[in-house]
């Protein structure tokens, strides 16, 4: 069996979404992602500046990545790196909020999945 630092971790790339990019990290906390990798495409809205206490604490793993089209570069470039940090790694916009359905909820204070909550 595989030992990994990280069950869920979420891949983002992201280009000045500063005034989004906490509330989407604070959300998919509460539901069980334990770790970011934010690839950053040019922000001009300060966006590392207001990350910097999840970079510090280590939640989040900040990458700069300037360019056009950097999607599928900056997916290979994640999965290289980081694909034995984690059991599982989603790919998600900023726009995106990953919801537990009813019957399968895992709670990130206990670290347990709890079944059929009612």
């Amino acid at each position: 069996m595989e030992d990994y630092k990280n069950k869920l971790s979420f891949v983002a790339i992201v280009k000045n979404e500063a005034p989004y990019i906490v509330e989407w990290i604070e959300f998919h906390r509460l539901v069980g992602v334990d770790k970011f990798y934010i690839y950053d495409n040019e922000s001009s809205d300060n966006l590392k500046e207001l990350l910097n206490p999840y970079i510090k604490s280590g939640i989040v793993v900040y990458h700069s990545s300037p360019g056009k089209r950097m999607q599928n570069v900056v997916y290979t470039d994640a999965v290289t790196r980081h694909k034995e940090e984690s059991k599982y790694m989603g790919f998600i916009d900023i726009d995106e909020f990953v919801v537990p359905n009813e019957n399968n909820y895992y709670d990130a204070k206990s670290k347990k999945h709890i079944k059929d909550i009612g």
